[in-house]
């Protein structure tokens, strides 16, 4: 992993994301680092301490389809905080989002709407609020389809946040935050290509995962097809 960034006090808390690539990582941690999930991360981490829903029940519904009602059944008996930008009164651990506070700490003069960009810019505002000793990131790509490309710039902007103000930020070598060829530098430079290796196996990590998604699926597939025979 690569480090940036000094140290303030001893808390770590430790950002998770959905991304294939290194969202597992997380699992290997002490109890102790502060685990903070969202989306579909309550389906592979074995301890979760605080989680992040801000859209609405139909957005939740128009993307999670069949995963709805087991991922509302996990937010209705989480035991730990659920952040919301509107409390939804069936989670009785639902708490509002400062958001307020939060533009006002990190936009104060911006006469525009503050960029958070993701769920992953609002973890991580109220993550540097709290003023860990580190910040450690997993499953944070933002390496696919253009949502996720735009999203990107608003995590970049508080890890620049966390560093300025002394936090320790650990990123997963095989994500590409904060990584590109330096500006200026030839393209065959050996910087350039230790990017290039990385990312390429990274994409290597997803195809794996696709492909055995895929042989799961075609099983199922079959599996169903026997059935309606034997009907």
């Amino acid at each position: 992993m690569s480090v940036i960034g000094a140290i303030p006090i001893n808390k770590i808390i430790a950002i998770v994301g959905t991304a294939t690539t290194s969202r597992e990582q997380a699992n290997e941690l002490p109890p102790e680092v502060e685990r903070w999930g969202l989306a579909s991360c309550y389906t592979f981490l074995n301890q979760i301490d605080r989680y992040f829903e801000v859209h609405t029940r139909e957005w939740i519904l128009t993307r999670a389809g069949k995963q709805y009602f087991p991922y509302l059944r996990f937010l209705q008996h989480f035991d730990g905080p659920v952040y919301m930008l509107e409390v939804d009164p069936t989670i009785p651990h639902a708490q509002l989002y400062p958001l307020e506070q939060m533009a006002q700490k990190f936009y104060p003069d911006s006469s525009d709407k503050p960029y958070f960009t993701s769920t992953l810019a609002y973890m991580m505002a109220l993550a540097i609020s709290e003023q860990p000793k580190e910040i450690q990131l997993f499953g944070v790509d933002f390496s696919t389809r253009m949502e996720y490309a735009h999203q990107r710039g608003g995590c970049e902007y508080f890890i620049g946040w966390a560093i300025a103000n002394g936090i320790k930020v650990t990123i997963p070598r095989t994500s590409p935050i904060l990584k590109a060829p330096l500006y200026g530098m030839r393209r065959d430079s050996k910087l350039t290509q230790d990017t290039i290796l990385e990312h390429i196996q990274s994409l290597k990590q997803r195809e794996q995962i696709a492909v055995e998604g895929l042989v799961s699926l075609r099983a199922q597939i079959g599996e169903n097809e026997r059935w309606l025979e034997r009907e």
